[in-house]
């Protein structure tokens, strides 16, 4: 009964944070698209005055999500790095590969591709 209720508790979480996940990207792509607009339609009362209110405001709700939002933010940053040194390695390899990598290796001059 206790694995059913964790199994329970972990899809819970995994869908929370896919939803997270797909909000920051529709606000991501609503702001290339639309600009500074694009970021209204996300934020509720947007011309209210929440800034006057700002410390009166604390919710735990809201800190739930900025805890949700961060994780989403790591996840992404280590998707786009990993991406980003996969697209460094394509690059490289395939420039070494061009230039004759095994040529270079055996007259000694592999300091451009290493």
């Amino acid at each position: 009964m206790m694995s059913n209720q964790l199994e329970a508790l972990k899809q819970q979480r995994i869908s929370r944070a896919r939803e997270a996940l797909q909000r920051s990207r529709d606000l991501r792509n609503s702001r290339r698209t639309l600009g500074v607009d694009g970021i209204r339609q996300f934020v509720k009362d947007v011309d209210g005055d929440w800034l006057d209110n700002w410390a009166n405001t604390t919710d735990i709700k809201n800190l739930c999500l900025s805890y949700i939002n961060l994780e989403t933010l790591v996840l992404e940053t280590f998707l786009y790095l990993s991406v980003l040194s996969l697209l460094f390695v394509s690059i490289l390899t395939q420039y070494c590969s061009e230039r004759n990598f095994l040529w270079a290796f055996l007259l000694g001059k592999t300091n451009k591709c290493l």
